[in-house]
C-alpha cells in the first residue's frame, strides 16, 4: 500500500490497513455461513515472533466423538520499507465500535491510534481482525509504503523462519516479477500477431481462461530434459537416461483445472489441493471440453486424455459426473530405486509403493531434504501410470460422451500415421463401474397427477464395490479404443427415441443446456444428440473400410449390433420399432450386470461397416425428416406425452405417445451443420437460421433460443427466467461460438466472416458489452430484455 502527501507540507497521518474480517484457519465455509456465532467460541489467536499474529481455531468443531487438535494457522506479517515491523490489532470493537456491519470506523474516527494500540485486544465469540497499523508524519516528496502478507499452513514451525525470509522489499519485488513470469510462461503457447492487438490480447485471456477449467498438460519428458544434465542423484547416468526418455510416452503432469463457472457463482464448489502441481475437483464435460485441443500444445496429452476419459466411458454408455485429482504409481519400483542414494531408498520406497500425487511425493521429498528433487520427482511420474478417480453424482446428461470424438479426430489430425494402431491394436481400455444401474424401461416411468412421467432412472447396485468392470473369472476387463467407440455408437443407437432422429434423456438429465431439467421426466429427448450420433457412425464407417483384418468384439457387444441390424431391417411401426430398440439395450445391459462372459467374436471390417452404414443411413433420414417438419431448421427438444397407458407386471408403459417440438434452440443447428455432409443443406440450414427467430436483429447475435412463450414450467427452470437473462433468449457465448465454429466448419464463410465481425467479444463496442473486451462472459442480455439499457451487456 502506497501513501502520498498532496499538501505542501508534512502532515500527521494514523493508519489502519488490512482485513475487517480475517477467518481463522479451520473455520470451514460452511461453518462459517450457517453456525458463525457458535463456531467463534472455538477462535483463538495468538502473538508470536516478528509480532506476526496467528489465526486458527483451538479443535476440531464436528459434533463428533472424536475430537483432534488444529495445527495449521493463518498469519500475517507487515513492514515499512524501512524494516520495521507494524502492530496490529486483531479485536474488531477497537476499530468499529457500535457498528457491527464493520463499514464505519467509529472507534477509530475519535480514538487516538496509540490509544487503541494500548487498550487490551479480546476476541472473544467473534470473529477477529486483522489490521495492521502506522502513524507519523507523511512527508510530501517522501510516499509511505507499507508491505503485508497473509499466508496459511498447516506447518505452523515453519512461519518463523518464512517471516525471516519474507520481511524484505526485495522478497515481495522477486514474487511480484516470478507471478508475472508465470503467467506469461503458462499462455506463451497461444501468443498471437495479427493486425489487431486487442483480438491478440482475447486469444491469450481465452487460452488462460481454458487453463482455469481444463489444466495446464506439462510435458514431463521436456523437463525431465532439462533437469537431467544438473542431477547427482545415480552414478549410472545411462541408467537414469533410460528412466527419464522411455520408450512410450510419459503421461503429462496436468496442474489446476476445476469445475466450470466464474468464482463469485454461488452453486459451485471449487478446491484445490493444497500441495504443488495442485490439481482441483472437476466435473467430466468441463475437463472433457477444455482439453480436446491441447494435444496441440503438449502432443503427451493427447493419449493421456484419451485414456482418461474413455476409461470412465461405462457399458451402459454413460459416465461419472465428478472427475477427482488423479493419482499415480510407479510400473517397475526396484528399477528405479537403483537411482537413488543408499541413505534414501528405504524412504522413497516407501513413499512410492502406494499410489501417489505428484505435489504429496514433491513436499514429502521437500520435507526429508531429498537431493534432486526435481529430476527423481520427474522421472518417477515417467515411469509411472496414472489412475483416475471419479465419483457419481446426481444422474447423467446425455451429452457427456459427444464431446470424446473430438479428442479422437484432434489426436489424429495431430498423428494421423497412429489411427488404426490407436484404435485396434492395444486392448488396454478399462470400463468403469458405476455404482449405480439404469433402470430397464418399465421400471423407468410412473403416474402422475400429470400424467406418464419417467421419474425412476436408476438404483443404487447392492452388490460388487469393483471400480472397474470385469468378466466372469473376476479379472479386469480390456477392450480397445475402437471397441468402446463401436458400443457406445451402438448403445446411443439402441437409445434413439420414436422418430429415431433424438437421443432419450433415460439418465434423468437433459444435455448441454441443463436448465431444460423438467424434459427426462416428460420422456424428453434430444437431436444434437442424435447428429453427434451420426458423426460417430461415419466416423467408425471410414475407419472400418480401411481395417485391413478382423475386428474383435465381446461377444455381448456383437449380438447388440446383430440385433440392431436385424431390426433396422424389418418393417415395423415407428413405436414397435422404438419400443424393441429399449428391449434391446435392456437386454444388452442385464447380460453384463456382472461384468462380460469373457467370449470375444470376430467380425470382418466389411460386415462391420456394413453394420454402420445401414445404422447411419437410417439416422440420417430421420433427422433429415424431423429438420424438414420443422421448416428446415433442425430441431433441438421433443417431449411426450402419453394419453393411454398400460399395465404390466414391471410397471407402467405407453400404449400411444405424441410428440411435441419445442421452440427453436440453437444447439441443433450448430451440431446438425457438423454432421450434414451435403453442402446445400448445409447453406440452406444457416440461412434459415439468420432469418430465424434465433437471430437477435438488434445486436447481430444468434441467440441461445426463441422465445419460450408457450412453453409450461414443467420443461424446466429455463421457462421461469425472464427473456433475454440465462438460458432463456439470451445470448449463451458458449453456445453461438459453437455455431460460429459450426459454420467455418461447413465452409459457411460469408456468414461466419459477417458473425466474426458482429458477435466476437474483442469486436464488441464497450459501451455495450461494459466489460473489458478481452474476456468473456457467460451470457449478454439479448434485445429481448425489458432491460434496453443493457442490451449486449455481459
Amino acid at each position: 500500500v502506497t501513501v502520498t502527501g498532496r499538501q505542501n507540507k508534512p502532515q500527521p497521518v494514523e493508519i489502519f490497513d488490512g482485513l475487517a474480517t480475517i477467518v481463522p484457519y479451520g473455520l470451514s465455509d460452511d461453518k462459517l455461513k450457517k453456525e458463525a456465532h457458535l463456531s467463534a467460541a472455538w477462535i483463538k489467536v495468538e502473538h508470536q515472533p516478528f509480532n506476526v499474529p496467528y489465526f486458527s481455531v483451538r479443535a476440531s468443531l464436528d459434533d463428533h466423538y472424536e475430537v483432534h487438535p488444529v495445527c495449521g494457522k493463518n498469519f500475517c506479517l507487515a513492514f515499512t520499507e524501512d524494516d520495521h515491523f507494524l502492530p496490529y490489532v486483531i479485536d474488531p470493537n477497537l476499530v468499529f465500535g457500535w457498528d457491527t456491519s464493520l463499514r464505519r470506523c467509529v472507534v477509530f474516527e475519535t480514538t487516538p491510534l496509540e490509544e487503541i494500540l494500548l487498550a487490551p485486544q479480546l476476541v472473544r465469540n467473534t470473529l477477529p481482525c486483522c489490521f495492521t497499523a502506522w502513524s507519523g508524519q507523511l512527508e510530501t516528496d517522501a510516499p509511505l509504503v507499507l508491505w503485508s502478507f497473509y499466508g496459511q499452513t498447516d506447518q505452523p514451525e515453519i512461519i518463523p523462519s518464512f517471516c525471516k525470509r519474507a520481511c524484505r522489499l526485495d522478497f515481495f519485488e522477486s514474487k511480484y516479477h516470478e507471478a508475472i513470469l508465470l503467467g506469461e510462461k503458462i499462455v506463451q503457447g497461444a501468443s498471437c500477431k495479427t493486425g489487431s492487438t486487442i483480438f491478440d490480447g482475447y486469444v491469450v485471456q481465452n487460452y488462460l481462461d481454458n487453463v482455469l477449467r481444463g489444466g495446464l498438460p506439462i510435458s514431463i519428458s521436456e523437463l525431465t530434459d532439462k533437469a537431467s544434465s544438473q542431477t547427482s542423484l545415480a552414478e549410472d547416468e545411462n541408467c537414469l537416461q533410460e528412466l527419464i526418455s522411455p520408450e512410450q510416452p510419459s503421461p503429462p503432469l496436468y496442474v489446476f483445472g476445476r469445475r466450470h463457472g466464474d468464482s463469485e457463482r454461488e452453486y459451485n464448489f471449487f478446491s484445490q489441493t493444497r500441495e504443488y502441481f495442485s490439481q482441483g475437483n472437476g466435473s467430466f464435460r468441463d475437463i472433457c471440453q477444455n482439453r480436446r485441443s491441447d494435444v496441440w500444445f503438449c502432443p503427451e496429452a493427447g493419449r493421456f486424455n484419451l485414456k482418461l476419459f474413455f476409461e470412465l466411458l461405462q457399458i451402459d454408455g454413460y459416465n461419472p459426473l465428478i472427475i477427482h485429482p488423479v493419482t499415480y504409481r510407479v510400473k517397475t519400483l526396484h528399477k528405479l530405486l537403483e537411482t537413488v542414494p543408499q541413505s534414501y531408498r528405504r524412504l522413497a520406497a516407501a513413499w512410492l509403493e502406494k499410489p501417489f500425487t505428484p505435489g504429496e511425493l514433491a513436499m514429502t521429498m521437500e520435507d526429508a531434504g531429498f537431493p534432486d528433487r526435481e529430476i527423481f520427482l520427474f522421472s518417477v511420474i515417467a515411469q509411472s501410470e496414472f489412475e483416475p478417480h471419479p465419483e457419481f453424482q446426481d444422474g447423467y446428461w446425455s451429452d457427456h460422451w459427444t464431446y470424446l470424438l473430438d479428442l479422437v479426430e484432434q489426436q489424429f489430425a495431430l498423428f494421423p500415421d497412429t489411427i488404426d494402431s490407436l484404435l485396434w491394436g492395444e486392448r488396454n481400455y478399462r470400463w468403469y463401474r458405476s455404482p449405480v444401474s439404469l433402470n430397464p424401461q418399465e421400471k423407468r416411468y410412473a403416474m402422475t397427477p400429470s400424467g406418464l412421467r419417467q421419474n425412476h432412472f436408476w438404483e443404487r447396485r447392492k452388490e460388487r464395490a469393483e471400480k472397474w468392470e470385469t468378466e466372469v473369472d473376476q479379472r479386469v476387463a480390456y477392450s480397445t479404443l475402437g471397441e468402446k467407440l463401436i458400443l457406445l455408437c451402438a448403445i446411443k443407437y439402441a437409445t434413439l427415441d420414436l422418430t429415431g432422429a433424438a437421443i432419450e434423456m433415460e439418465g434423468g438429465k437433459p444435455g448441454w443446456c441443463d436448465a431444460v431439467n423438467g424434459l427426462p421426466a416428460l420422456l424428453g429427448s434430444s437431436v444434437p444428440e442424435a447428429c453427434e450420433l451420426l458423426r460417430l457412425s461415419r466416423f467408425l464407417l471410414t475407419r472400418a473400410l480401411t481395417c485391413t483384418t478382423d475386428i474383435e468384439l465381446y461377444q455381448e457387444i456383437a449380438v447388440l449390433l446383430r440385433e440392431l441390424l436385424t431390426l433396422e431391417m424389418e418393417e415395423q411401426k415407428p413405436f414397435d420399432k422404438w419400443i424393441e430398440r429399449n428391449r434391446l439395450r435392456d437386454r444388452f445391459r442385464s447380460s453384463i450386470e456382472q461384468g462380460f462372459s469373457g467370449k470375444r467374436t470376430r467380425l470382418t471390417s466389411e460386415r462391420i461397416s456394413h453394420i454402420l452404414a445401414s445404422l447411419s443411413s437410417s439416422l440420417h433420414d430421420a433427422i433429415d425428416d424431423v429438420t424438414q417438419e420443422n421448416n428446415g431448421i433442425c430441431p433441438t427438444y421433443f417431449r411426450y406425452d402419453a394419453p393411454s397407458i398400460q399395465n404390466t407386471t414391471e410397471g407402467v408403459m405407453p400404449k400411444v405417445l405424441n410428440r411435441s417440438t419445442l421452440p427453436l434452440f440453437l444447439e441443433g443447428p450448430a451440431r446438425f451443420l457438423r454432421a450434414e455432409t451435403c453442402v446445400q443443406k448445409q447453406t440452406l440450414m444457416a440461412k434459415a437460421v439468420r432469418r430465424s427467430a434465433l437471430f437477435d436483429q438488434a445486436l447481430g447475435m444468434y441467440k441461445i433460443c426463441a422465445p419460450l412463450n408457450d412453453v409450461s414450467f414443467d420443461i424446466g427452470r429455463i421457462a421461469s427466467f425472464p427473456p433475454g437473462w440465462l438460458e432463456n433468449e439470451s445470448i449463451w457465448l458458449h453456445m453461438e461460438y459453437k455455431y460460429l465454429h459450426a459454420l467455418l466448419e461447413s465452409k459457411q464463410y460469408t456468414l461466419f466472416l459477417e458473425g466474426f465481425n458482429t458477435m466476437l467479444i474483442p469486436n464488441l463496442p464497450l459501451e455495450v458489452y461494459k466489460r473489458s473486451t478481452l474476456e468473456n462472459s457467460s451470457f449478454l442480455l439479448s434485445s429481448a430484455s425489458t432491460d434496453e439499457a443493457s442490451h449486449g451487456r455481459g
